[in-house]
């Protein structure tokens, strides 16, 4: 079995159960954590996707949460906050979709590496 898990405490705390129940298996197998302890949200719009939170983004909670210019690094982070309420599903939905559109070279490398891994622990290629 296969694990993904963002940075954020949620994500954390079950990689750390994950991590004691590999029980000596090779962890990268098993467990892919995104880099720098992202959320998925910025991660993904670091990663090719910003215009899909752009265009989910409410205006009013841009007002709030954006205190920075769009390039700046801390951007991704306060961008994903825009979202309305319930609005994680939606972006995730227009983000494979976007993903389907582009092709297989749009998905970022550590979602394709784990799904990589995922088929070979299923047996496939």
């Amino acid at each position: 079995m296969a694990y993904f898990f963002d940075g954020d405490a949620a994500g954390i705390k079950i990689a750390m159960i994950v991590r004691n129940a590999v029980n000596g298996r090779s962890e990268v197998e098993h467990l892919t954590l995104l880099p720098n302890g992202d959320p998925v949200e910025p991660y993904l719009c670091r990663n090719g996707f910003i215009d899909v939170y752009e265009k989910h983004a409410n205006d009013q909670n841009r007002q709030r949460y954006i205190t920075v210019e769009k390039g700046n690094e801390a951007y991704p982070g306060q961008l994903y906050q825009c979202l309305p309420n319930n609005g994680k599903p939606s972006a995730a939905h227009a983000v494979v979709a976007e993903m389907k559109t582009k092709g297989s070279a749009s998905i970022p490398k550590e979602i394709a590496d784990c799904l990589t891994t995922v088929i070979a622990l299923a047996g496939g290629k």
